[in-house]
């Protein structure tokens, strides 16, 4: 047999504005049955009608304020419980309210829902621990009559009654100890609550500014350059170092984006690990390689890097996923790199035990004691001073953390300020009994020239003008025919009565039609023709919907050159 549900308790809110009401009542109507009223006559009415245990008003109302409203309820229903909604600046009103109305607790405006919603809970709690004071008081008095009418001839009665009496004071004052230890750790998980929502509101509003900085800041570069490319006649040369800072300040910006992408995928559990046998020697100088050239482009080259890694295990296979792995270095290498202007970073991996322990270790500027314990910590940067600025929006390092712990491992960190800092982090040690293949295969250069696709006719479904004429400048050297499509009624339409159509590049979000509705229609029609989709979703839920309405492939935007030739030779041949 179910338990009964609980009944909701009976709350009055009462506000001369429509909208405060409609928040209200939408934001707080799971928890409590709510009564709104417009005004103090609208509210008189439903304290007559409704066992009401809690009245909240705002200060500030037409013909009578919350601080009168609260002082006449408080003479007609004393044992209902009060609270006032002010902004800061009624300092006045708050006293008054204390004062007049008896007010259990004032609310600042703007209020913070989990904040408001623990002062209504203690309110009610109040309200019936004080109901339960009153019925014993009632029940104390009672005692007290009937003893009195006992008195004058039943004088064993006398005693019964004063022993009775004596035991409900006694537990009258166990309750009220109670009372006050409940009212005192209430009190103390307020306090923590309340600083605990400051710290998440400093650390949004520091998120929201760097997160601002570090996108208006390449930005910046990018529209700078852009313009004096359309405006200005420059040497090849400089055309070449234009190019060159605009292609650098985009690899920033998505590498910011792919960060953000990486947080919300690991906090929808999204993220799949894809292990294989990797030469992690090898791995290991491709980042060298990497950052010996990144250090060059940053002016660092006093800056050395060294590879260390065991000789007994140059050759040997890691099960592992190389993509994660590779971004777990990359993230440690590229801080180490921001905050070294000198000196060396070394990393390599040594087994330990059971474990392989992989560590970066730099001569930088390093971290304060009382920083370290935050450093892994989402949206959260270890705090400088302002004589030098670092760019970094704060989740490289919560993203390592949580891509170490999918892979089996645990990551943590040294350092000793102007003297450096040492990352490590643990895998399984888990190699590969086939020392002889290597599946993390060297990428060959893709040669662009060789394609003559004079005979292949593509349709684009792309609502964006701009992103059409890239395609067509990109492709324009294989001569390749396009149609361009805008939406995707569109593109059913043209490739039903076009039967020369050897591929369909499909956006997903178009207009009319979008992209899966499109790719459905036209497999329905020609289950052969090849539909590749061009999506700016990156969630994996998203690739599964692409793949599901029967694209045969896709890209994600911005479109890479070399994946887009790759995936078209794939289908040319």
């Amino acid at each position: 047999m179910s338990k009964p549900k609980k009944e909701k308790d009976h709350i009055l809110y009462v506000d001369d504005e429509e909208d405060n009401l409609t928040v209200f009542k939408f934001t707080f109507m799971e928890f409590y049955k709510i009564h709104l009223a417009t005004s103090a006559e609208e509210g008189m009415e439903i304290l007559k009608n409704h066992e009401i245990k809690l009245i909240i008003s705002d200060q500030r109302m037409p013909n009578i304020t919350g601080v009168e409203f609260l002082a006449n309820t408080a003479k007609l229903y004393p044992e209902i419980i009060r609270i006032i909604l002010t902004g800061f600046s009624d300092v006045e009103a708050i006293i008054n309210a204390i004062n007049q109305g008896r007010v259990y607790r004032y609310v600042t405006k703007p209020w913070n829902k989990d904040e408001f919603k623990v002062t209504i809970d203690n309110a009610l709690e109040s309200y019936r621990l004080n109901k339960e004071n009153r019925t014993l008081v009632k029940d104390l008095t009672q005692a007290n009559d009937k003893l009195e009418r006992y008195n004058a001839n039943l004088e064993q009665i006398v005693e019964e009654r004063t022993a009775e009496v004596r035991r409900k004071n006694e537990e009258l004052e166990r309750h009220r100890h109670h009372l006050e230890q409940m009212v005192n750790e209430r009190t103390i998980d307020l306090k923590r609550a309340k600083e605990k929502a400051e710290e998440a509101n400093r650390l949004k509003s520091a998120f929201l500014a760097n997160m601002s900085h570090e996108i208006r800041t390449p930005m910046n570069a990018i529209a700078g350059f852009a313009y004096l490319l359309a405006t200005q006649e420059v040497s090849a040369e400089s055309k070449r170092n234009y190019v060159n800072h605009i292609n650098r300040n985009i690899e920033s910006l998505l590498q910011l984006i792919d960060d953000i992408l990486d947080i919300s995928k690991i906090e929808a559990n999204q993220i799949e690990i894809k292990k294989q046998k990797t030469k992690v020697s090898r791995l290991l100088q491709e980042l060298a390689a990497s950052f010996n050239e990144l250090k060059t482009q940053k002016d660092k080259a006093r800056l050395e890097f060294v590879v260390d890694i065991p000789p007994q295990m140059e050759d040997n296979l890691l099960v592992t996923d190389s993509i994660r792995l590779r971004q777990v270095l990359t993230n440690l290498l590229s801080n180490s790199l921001k905050y070294t202007k000198e000196g060396s970073i070394t990393f390599g991996f040594r087994p330990v035990g059971a474990m392989l322990e992989f560590f970066v270790k730099d001569t930088g500027i390093g971290i304060a004691r009382d920083q370290l314990p935050h450093i892994f910590t989402r949206f959260r940067k270890a705090e400088r001073s302002n004589k030098e600025l670092f760019r970094g929006v704060g989740l490289g390092l919560a993203i390592s953390k949580s891509l170490v712990e999918m892979l089996g491992g645990t990551i943590s960190a040294d350092s000793t300020e102007g003297v450096g800092s040492t990352f490590w982090f643990t895998h399984p040690l888990d190699l590969a009994e086939d020392p002889s293949h290597d599946e993390l295969l060297e990428k060959k250069a893709l040669d662009i020239s060789s394609f003559d696709w004079s005979k292949r006719h593509v349709l684009v479904a792309e609502d964006e003008k701009t992103n059409f004429d890239f395609l067509m400048e990109l492709l324009k050297n294989t001569r390749a025919r396009l149609t361009w499509v805008q939406n995707g009624e569109q593109a059913v339409a043209t490739a039903k009565a076009d039967s020369s159509i050897d591929l369909v590049l499909m956006d997903i979000k178009m207009p009319i039609l979008d992209g899966y509705q499109a790719t459905k229609h036209i497999k329905a029609l020609k289950p052969q023709l090849p539909i590749i989709a061009q999506t700016a979703y990156a969630m994996a839920d998203e690739k599964d919907l692409i793949l599901e309405a029967g694209c045969d492939s896709y890209l994600s935007k911005p479109i890479n050159p070399e994946e887009l030739f790759t995936t078209l030779s794939y289908y040319f041949g």
